[in-house]
């Protein structure tokens, strides 16, 4: 059973990911490539990911398929990452949450060394159109 549960949308515009540089967390410091957070009680995971996506971004999105599901054991956690459509708002960051957004291709990504294994592996799958992956990730790069 996982005591934490993430939801977060991956946001795709012109083959380009919005990633966001958490202020607090175990993303702290990291670019976490989809904005997303906790899964609030009562919601379901899609719906989490729809807020949290509006909370760090400023952006109204629809959220599509399931790009992947990713076990952080050691954490205790399970992340879900949805494809996403902006259909409204614009970029505005939480300050107190977010240090700063960025957009980046496949190959920036793949570059950057503070950025976590759910980060890389959906924008990868992704821009490769797989989806409903299953990953175990033991330690946050």
């Amino acid at each position: 059973m996982h005591k934490t549960i993430v939801c977060s949308g991956l946001i795709e515009k012109n083959k380009k990911y919005l990633l966001v540089k958490a202020r607090v967390d175990i993303a702290k410091g990291l670019w976490w490539n989809n904005p997303g957070g906790h899964k609030d009680e009562n919601e379901s995971i899609k719906e989490g990911a729809k807020r949290e996506v509006k909370e760090e971004t400023g952006f109204d999105v629809r959220i599509g398929r399931l790009i992947g599901t990713y076990f952080f054991p050691k954490l205790g956690a399970k992340k879900y990452v949805y494809e996403t459509k902006i259909v409204g708002g614009r970029l505005e960051c939480p300050p107190d949450e977010i240090e700063e957004a960025k957009w980046f291709s496949v190959e920036e990504i793949k570059k950057l060394h503070n950025i976590t294994f759910g980060a890389l592996r959906s924008a990868i799958d992704y821009s490769n159109k797989k989806f409903g992956g299953t990953y175990r990730a033991d330690v946050i790069p």
